[in-house]
This record gives C-alpha cells, structure tokens and sequence, in this order.
C-alpha cells in the first residue's frame, strides 16, 4: 500500500484571527477527558492565570468561538488522543500556545517547549510562562512551515484516491452482507431493550 501518512492538514492562517490575547488567559473547551482541575493544576489561579472553560453542551457559532479564543494566548487540547484535531490546528494557526496530552496527534505537530507544550496527563506539572511567550514566538514561521507542506503534499491525497481500483465484492460477499447487516441491527437493538430494562 503507498504511503500518505506523512500528510498533515493545517488551516490557512489568514482565514482565522489573530489577536494577540492576554498573556495570561488560558481557553479550555471542556469536551474531552482534560478538565478543569487538569487545567488549573497547568495553570494555577493563584499563579496570575485566568481560566476561560467553555462548558461541553454551550453551543456557539464557529465565529464567536473563534473571537472567544483569540482573546486567550493559551488553550488546553480537551482530549487525550485527537484524529485530526481542528482545535488545536486552529488554535496554533491563530499563535496561541497549546497545550496537550503528549499522544497523537498533538504531538505529530507539536515539539515541547518549541511548537507547544505536551504533558502527561494525570501528571500535570504548572507551566512556566516563558515557556509559553517562547512558544507564542515560533509558532508564526512553524505555522507557515506546516501550512506550506499541506499545500504541497495534499495532491498526494487524490492522487492515492485516484490510483484505487473500485471495490466490486463478489456474488457470495454480497448475500453474506445482506444476511449479516439486519442482524448486526436486531443485536443493537437487543442491547438497547435490555439498558432500558436494567438487565
């Protein structure tokens, strides 16, 4: 199989943002397994930190979410593991220090005390300030570095898809399928009856 796994989205920058923030504001969309006490123990209140926790069910247009983070220069990744992670591809496009569990993806874009910080989690020690003011400083050259090698390897993407033979599965694979998938549905539905149920 080719590889394309060294392809990495990142946002245009000059579509996002770009308030500089106050120092020592930190955003957390509360939408993952890093929480509040997580964030306070990186960033402790008595330290001079003022915590901005967006709470999981508070909907908000992707504008005012955007204008909400630039007036942060820190944000937490909420989850420990991410697929793509727009959040924080965002948040570093913007030149906010993030701060993430150090585990994919975050830390395929993110190199400690130079693109971001990256802890453990359950092991969170307080930030350090310079730390994040030295991030904030490589982030604009680091972001137009990503942003180019998106742009020139994500042809690799639709010439991979391009190169695919379609996937005509045989007359047998077919009835098994047929037979299977209302199957796979009565035993979901099964599991649901017996949650309602207590059983």
């Amino acid at each position: 199989m080719k590889n394309i796994l060294d392809v990495r989205y990142f946002p245009d920058p000059s579509t996002l943002p770009c308030e500089k923030g106050d120092p020592k504001r930190v955003f957390l969309w509360e939408r993952g397994e890093i929480g509040k006490k997580a964030a306070e123990r990186l960033f402790p209140p008595e330290d001079g930190w003022a915590l901005d926790i967006k709470a999981a069910g508070d909907f908000m247009p992707k504008e005012a979410y955007l204008n909400r983070l630039a007036k942060s220069s820190v944000v937490i990744a909420p989850r420990r593991k991410e697929g793509i992670g727009m959040a924080f591809l965002e948040a570093m496009a913007m030149g906010k220090c993030v701060v993430a569990a150090n585990d994919a993806t975050m830390n395929e874009y993110m190199r400690h005390g130079k693109t971001g910080i990256l802890f453990t989690p359950g092991a969170e020690r307080p930030v350090d300030e310079t730390t994040v003011a030295a991030v904030r400083e490589n982030l604009p050259a680091a972001s137009e570095k990503f942003r180019a090698q998106w742009l020139a390897d994500r042809e690799k993407i639709n010439d991979f898809i391009a190169e695919q033979k379609p996937c005509r599965p045989s007359l047998a694979n077919k009835v098994k399928l047929a037979i299977s998938y209302p199957l796979f549905l009565a035993e979901g539905g099964w599991h649901k009856i017996r949650e309602a149920f207590g059983r």
